[in-house]
C-alpha cells in the first residue's frame, strides 16, 4: 500500500497536481498490467 501511494504521489507531482484517488487507481492499473505481462512472459519461457 505504501509503495502504491508513494508512486501515486510521484505521478501526481509529475503532472503538477496533488494526490487524488485517480492517481492511486492509475498506479494500481499499471501494477496489474505489469504483473499480467510478466506472468505471460514466464509462461512463454517454460
Amino acid at each position: 500500500i505504501r509503495n502504491v501511494l508513494h508512486a501515486a504521489r510521484l505521478l501526481a507531482k509529475n503532472k503538477g497536481k496533488t494526490l487524488s484517488a485517480e492517481n492511486v487507481i492509475d498506479v494500481i492499473s499499471i501494477v496489474q498490467e505489469f504483473k499480467q505481462e510478466t506472468s505471460e512472459m514466464n509462461k512463454d519461457d517454460c
